[in-house]
């Protein structure tokens, strides 16, 4: 049983077709992403003839380029094409790159410098298809799951005219959101175990592949596992539940925007830590979820009502001056506002992992 006295996730119930397509997608996507980064620096090095310092540094901005992109591939997923479409578009793309990328392993009847224009144009087309796939994935598995399994996907109609945009999970009635909530837990405690498994499978086997087939056989085989990853995916697209951004709906860049208007009048204020508990000054309380009206209660970062002095200590030049600032927010949806606040105090910890995948990358280089 769960912590919190409910029943754990069927594992029947929980591994539909459609989640299993997803994961197994996942995880030959990381087996092709792996694979090829496992080689990529004895490439440069024994089959372009690059040096060792052009090397590394190719691979560094290789890897660069592949963790930027998916800020694109978040941007035009919520706020233009949408999650599946994203992913599919770009992975299109990715599955191009690899192909380039594979000829020029292969062509070693090609000059030289044939080969390495080869691979330069594959590696960036796989870097900016990464971009789409990386971030999208793993909410868009989270969006199959906290849906009723009973619920009736989107048809292709449907889709092309955007009649079906959500604009959040909607948790079908049948069921208390604390299930759904379950079965998202579960999805990605086996959406990460298939993103290691890929990426073991693919540091432990391409290498050898390598010393044994060449570099071309090496680049192939994490190809075949790309273009097996996207039929998979495209053959469910009629079983998906797909959320397809409406022209109200928040975007990234909303909640970017948000962000900074938060943290602007918070540290412009002189009482950026004023919240209270009471319904009147509290935006994020809501009937979904009760609880954000008590996490929102500890938040510095967080957007009051109005108040009177009495209630603040405030002289009137303060009060005004507060008030005004807490205007700013009085036409933001709840739960965007209570978004942007926690990146806001989550922040402070994902500006450490920054330093982490720097000394993690290295492993990679030198």
């Amino acid at each position: 049983r769960q912590s919190n006295g409910s029943a754990p996730v069927s594992r029947a119930e929980f591994m539909t077709p459609v989640i299993l397509c997803i994961l197994v997608t996942e995880t030959a996507e990381r087996v092709c992403y792996f694979g090829f980064r496992a080689i990529l620096v004895l490439y440069f090095m024994n089959g372009l003839e690059f040096d060792e310092e052009s090397s590394i540094a190719l691979f560094a901005y290789v890897s660069c380029l592949a963790y930027l992109s998916p800020i694109l591939g978040a941007l035009l997923a919520d706020g233009f094409l949408g999650r599946y479409l994203t992913i599919l578009y770009f992975g299109v793309l990715y599955t191009v790159g690899m192909i380039v990328l594979t000829i020029g392993a292969f062509g070693t009847s090609y000059s030289t410098s044939v080969r390495r224009k080869l691979t330069l144009l594959g590696l960036f087309l796989v870097c900016i298809g990464t971009g789409g796939v990386k971030p999208c994935v793993s909410a868009f598995g989270a969006d199959q799951v906290a849906q009723d399994s009973n619920k009736v996907p989107i048809t292709q109609e449907q889709e092309n005219t955007h009649e079906s945009g959500l604009n959040n999970l909607d948790l079908a009635s049948s069921e208390s959101p604390q299930v759904a909530k379950d079965r998202v837990r579960a999805f990605f405690a086996y959406f990460y175990f298939c993103i290691n498994v890929g990426a073991v499978v693919s540091i432990f086997s391409v290498p050898i592949i390598k010393a044994n087939f060449g570099f071309g056989a090496a680049f192939c085989t994490p190809t075949v596992f790309l273009i097996f990853s996207m039929l998979l995916f495209s053959s469910k697209r009629k079983n998906y539940v797909h959320h397809v951004p409406s022209k109200d709906s928040p975007s990234l860049t909303d909640t970017f925007r948000l962000c900074g208007a938060l943290l602007r009048h918070n540290l412009g204020s002189q009482y950026p830590s004023l919240s209270y508990t009471s319904n009147t000054h509290i935006l994020l309380n809501t009937d979904e979820n009760q609880n954000a009206e008590n996490f929102s209660s500890g938040l510095r970062f967080s957007a009051t009502g109005p108040i009177n002095s009495g209630e603040a200590g405030m002289n009137a030049l303060e009060l005004d001056n507060y008030n005004r600032g807490s205007n700013l927010f009085s036409n933001v949806p709840p739960q965007q506002l209570a978004d942007a606040s926690q990146i806001l105090h989550i922040m402070p910890i994902m500006f450490m992992l920054p330093v982490f995948w720097m000394l993690y990358d290295q492993q990679g280089s030198v």
